[in-house]
C-alpha cells in the first residue's frame, strides 16, 4: 500500500470554509502532501500584495490552488485537496485518523 492510498485528506470544502473565516491577513499553517508524496508544513498567509511584480497569474485556471506567500519572501500555492492540517485564526483542523503531526 502507498502513502498515498494510506491518507486521507481534509475535504476542499472544509479547506474552503476554514480560508473564508480566518482572515487573510492571519498567519496560518497548512500541512499537505506535495506531488512528489512528501509532506510540507508551511506557514504562510493570504492577501499579500508586496513583491508582485505584475502579470497574470499562472495558477487563475486552477480552481484547486491556493496562493499564499509564505514567510520566506516567496509567493507558493498548495492543492486544496490535498490538505492534512490546518491552523490559524485560533482554530486547528486536524483529518480524522491524524496520529503522526510531527512534520
Amino acid at each position: 500500500m502507498t502513502t498515498e492510498t494510506k491518507l486521507k485528506f481534509l475535504n476542499p470544502v472544509v479547506v474552503d470554509t476554514f480560508l473564508e473565516v480566518v482572515p487573510k491577513s492571519s498567519m496560518m499553517t497548512v500541512v499537505f502532501q506535495k506531488k512528489d508524496g512528501s509532506r510540507r508544513r508551511m506557514n504562510c498567509r493570504r492577501g499579500v500584495k508586496a513583491h508582485l511584480q505584475g502579470g497574470e497569474s499562472t495558477i487563475k485556471d486552477h480552481e484547486n490552488l491556493v496562493a499564499v506567500y509564505e514567510n520566506k519572501n516567496d509567493y507558493r500555492c498548495f492543492d486544496k485537496t490535498r490538505v492534512l492540517q490546518l491552523h490559524g485564526g485560533g482554530m486547528t483542523i486536524l483529518r480524522k485518523q491524524d496520529d503522526d503531526a510531527g512534520v
